[in-house]
C-alpha cells in the first residue's frame, strides 16, 4: 500500500528544515537532522523531497509565501542550481515593494520631514518582518550558496540601500536632518537596527523573546530622534561642501 504524504507532515518537516538551515547552515545540516527535528523516520522525508538541495528549495520558496506543492508532486524535485537563483532573483522583483520609500525619493521636502520618514522605517520594518526567515536563510547559507548571497546583498539590497541613500542625503542637504558625515553610512545604522529587531531575534537565543511591536516603536523613537535638527543649531551644512 503506498504511504500517503500529509500537508501537516509536509509543514512539520519544513519547520524542521528551516530550523536546521539556520542553526547549522546549509553544509552542515543533515537529513538525519531534520529528520530528528520533524520527530520522523529519514525515508519519510524522501517522500516529500527528494534531496537536502530540494528541501532548502522547499523551505526557501515557502518563506518567501509561495504554497508547498501538493501531494501529487511530492517528492519535489528542485530545479537546477542556476534556475533556483533565477527564481529568487524575480521573486525579489516581485515583493521589491516599498512606495512610501519611492514616492519620498522622488518628492520635494514636506512641511514636516520627520512624519514621512516615520512611515518609510515603517515600511522597511514591515517587508524586513514578512520575509524575515527567507533573508535569514540566504544570510545563514551564504558561504555554501555564494550565488544567493550576491544576489541579495550587491544587487537587491544595494539598489534599496542607494535609494534611501538618496533620500536622506537630499533632507540632509536641505536641512530638514541633522547633518552626518556620510548618509551611506546613516542609511546603513538604521537598516542594521530594524534588520536585528525585525529579522534577527527570530535565531537569537538571547533575543527571540522579544516583543516585537515594543521593539518596533522604540527603534523607530529612537531613529527619528537621531535624525532630528537639534533646537537651537547652525543651519546645516550641505553634504556636498561639508
Amino acid at each position: 500500500m503506498p504511504r500517503t504524504r500529509s500537508p501537516a507532515r509536509l509543514d512539520r518537516i519544513l519547520d524542521a528544515a528551516a530550523d536546521a538551515f539556520l542553526e547549522l547552515g546549509y553544509r552542515r545540516t543533515l537529513l538525519s537532522d531534520i529528520a530528528k527535528r520533524g520527530r520522523v523516520a529519514v525515508g519519510t522525508v524522501y517522500l516529500y523531497a527528494d534531496s537536502k538541495e530540494s528541501l532548502f528549495e522547499l523551505v526557501l520558496r515557502r518563506a518567501f509565501g509561495e504554497a508547498p506543492p501538493g501531494p501529487d508532486a511530492m517528492p519535489f524535485r528542485g530545479s537546477a542550481g542556476d534556475d533556483l537563483i533565477a527564481w529568487v532573483w524575480n521573486r525579489f522583483g516581485e515583493i521589491r515593494h516599498f512606495p512610501v520609500l519611492e514616492a519620498a525619493a522622488a518628492s520635494a521636502r514636506p512641511a514636516d520631514p520627520l512624519p514621512e520618514m516615520e512611515q518609510v522605517l515603517r515600511e522597511i520594518w514591515a517587508w524586513m518582518s514578512r520575509y524575515w526567515q527567507a533573508l535569514e536563510l540566504i544570510e545563514r547559507c551564504a558561504r555554501d550558496w555564494p550565488e544567493l548571497h550576491l544576489l541579495f546583498y550587491r544587487q537587491f539590497r544595494r539598489s534599496v540601500f542607494g535609494l534611501a541613500t538618496s533620500l536622506v542625503h537630499r533632507r540632509i542637504d536641505e536641512g530638514a536632518f541633522r547633518r552626518y558625515p556620510d548618509a551611506a553610512t546613516l542609511v546603513r545604522v538604521m537598516a542594521e537596527n530594524i534588520a536585528f529587531f525585525a529579522m534577527h531575534h527570530h535565531v537569537r537565543p538571547d533575543s527571540a523573546d522579544l516583543d516585537e511591536d515594543v521593539c518596533r516603536e522604540t527603534v523607530i523613537t529612537m531613529l527619528l530622534a537621531g535624525l532630528a535638527v537639534p533646537a537651537g543649531s547652525a543651519p546645516v551644512q550641505s553634504l556636498e561642501t561639508a
